[in-house]
């Protein structure tokens, strides 16, 4: 399976089809941004990012660090965000949850 799809009763999502799902629930008409997995961040499982193209144009973010988000070796249930999570796909949807947050306070 790639790592940018999850698999969700029966259906294949991206985790731009996530994120648009999350903006949508959340009342906020927005676009999601890109969501990339990165394999090289550190000390954090996301990060919102907007940076500036070479014509001067700038361009929102979200990177998921792989390694940490793809680990299944966890004791379960893990805290994220304030909530325990028992799953991997929760851990994926809380740090996703946070991230669009950042991005719908710097769209306002």
């Amino acid at each position: 399976m790639a790592p940018n799809l999850l698999h969700t009763g029966g259906m294949t999502f991206t985790l731009r089809h996530r994120a648009q799902a999350i903006l949508h629930s959340a009342g906020w008409d927005l676009a999601p941004p890109p969501v990339i997995w990165s394999p090289r961040m550190a000390r954090r499982a996301g990060l919102f990012v907007v940076e500036k193209d070479s014509r001067g144009k700038w361009h929102p973010e979200i990177r998921l660090w792989i390694p940490l988000l793809r680990r299944r070796d966890w004791p379960w249930p893990q805290q994220v965000c304030g909530m325990n999570c028992h799953a991997l796909e929760e851990v994926q949807q809380r740090i996703l949850e946070h991230e669009l947050i950042h991005y719908k306070l710097c769209s306002v």
